[in-house]
């Protein structure tokens, strides 16, 4: 018979009850009258359906419930108390006893309850993922206290966040940058999102959630975004140092379950276009001031012409055209054949795509001080005063009735 289901399972809110003092003749021998041992208190947690008495798995936000039987000693009974992880539980609205609310905690037990109790005791457990110990303490008059525990674990599904789209980005230096994101709330609401960077906490500076800015990182959210959320922007600004950057978003729910996804963030060097233009370098031997180039416009001059980084070398001791070029005016002129002098075998004039890529190009190629005999489909690179040119031979034209013979270029600059 549950005493509690009788109304025998009596206890007072007031701190006094918690203080009592108990008065009688004075104890010999161990504490029993006339010698002998003492008959300590005993305590058990009884087993039936949808009992705990050793472990159990509880959801967050669920209870469990064990049925606590304790037999006065020769003292008899005087509290029962309830503690977390050593601790009263000072919330004592987490108690029940035989489905009525505790009280306080601890409890005082009076009547029949000083000599038995058999009740059940439905406790709501921690609301954090984790195992914590529950114990059930009866404390006797003569503050003799006995006990028994059980440790419950809180599980529930924790949230789901996915990233919508592909798993790398390929974004410039600095750049502002959208990636979309859904999540789905599981046992708790979704209290907070965060953002790092090749595992360190991201700063907060132009980083934004469905349009609101981060005060801290992790970010708070609020409204219907605790409640999940599909397709919302998560905003960031791109490193400003080129190379490949890992980010990690994590969304915590209310009781600190965590789900995170990835993705990966290629930042390419800055990419300056390219001064795109055609030039004509005509023989040597022919019309004066038109044996030179200034690849800085494309335009003809003299051989001798300060403006020109090269020139046609004319007939070169030959009796004809020799279809040599030279660098002038300190220029340095180098032959860019693919798989050769350090130059790509992917190598080619189109894949030359920016101002960066050409400045790349610095030490590969056939340094020349004169050209072979130049061809169609040649590729040749310029350096003078810091400045890189490239250009690719697109037409070697062979005038025999004069010297109008020349190289139509493809210059970039």
């Amino acid at each position: 018979m549950k005493i509690l289901s009788n109304f025998r399972f009596l206890f007072m809110v007031a701190a006094a009850s918690f203080m009592l003092v108990s008065c009688g003749e004075d104890l010999i021998d161990g504490g029993n009258p006339g010698g002998g041992s003492e008959t300590q208190t005993t305590i058990n947690l009884e087993a039936g359906p949808d009992l705990v008495t050793s472990v159990t798995n509880v959801a967050l936000g669920g209870t469990f419930t064990v049925n606590l039987v304790a037999s006065a000693g020769d003292d008899a009974l005087n509290t029962l108390q309830v503690f977390e992880d050593g601790v009263s539980i000072v919330d004592f609205s987490r108690i029940m006893y035989n489905d009525v609310p505790a009280v306080a905690n601890p409890i005082l037990l009076l009547e029949d309850s000083k000599t038995s109790v058999d009740v059940e005791i439905k406790v709501a457990a921690h609301t954090e993922v984790g195992t914590r110990t529950y114990r059930f303490t009866i404390t006797d008059d003569a503050g003799d206290a006995e006990s028994v525990s059980v440790d419950v674990t809180t599980v529930g599904a924790p949230p789901v966040l996915t990233l919508n789209g592909t798993a790398a980005i390929d974004v410039t230096l600095g750049s502002l940058n959208n990636v979309n994101l859904t999540a789905v709330k599981g046992a708790g609401t979704i209290a907070s999102i965060g953002v790092s960077i090749d595992g360190i906490v991201s700063d907060i500076s132009d980083l934004a959630f469905d349009g609101v800015d981060f005060t801290s990182n992790p970010h708070a959210l609020e409204g219907d975004l605790t409640q999940g959320f599909d397709m919302k922007a998560l905003t960031f600004r791109a490193p400003t140092v080129a190379g490949n950057y890992v980010y990690t978003v994590t969304v915590t729910d209310q009781f600190g379950q965590e789900s995170t996804t990835e993705f990966t963030v290629n930042v390419a060097p800055a990419s300056t276009p390219l001064e795109v233009l055609t030039g004509v370098l005509f023989n040597a031997l022919g019309p004066a001031g038109t044996g030179g180039l200034d690849l800085d416009n494309g335009m003809s001059t003299g051989s001798s012409d300060v403006a020109a980084e090269i020139k046609d070398q004319g007939a070169a001791g030959t009796s004809d055209w020799a279809q040599l070029i030279a660098p002038v005016n300190g220029s340095l002129l180098f032959l860019m054949t693919p798989g050769e002098d350090g130059v790509s075998e992917n190598f080619s004039f189109a894949s030359i795509d920016s101002k960066e890529t050409l400045a790349g190009l610095a030490g590969s190629g056939l340094g020349v001080s004169q050209s072979g005999t130049v061809v169609a489909g040649q590729i040749y690179r310029v350096e003078r005063d810091g400045i890189s040119y490239a250009f690719e031979v697109a037409e070697v034209n062979y005038i025999s009735a004069d010297n109008s013979d020349n190289y139509v270029l493809n210059i970039v600059k």
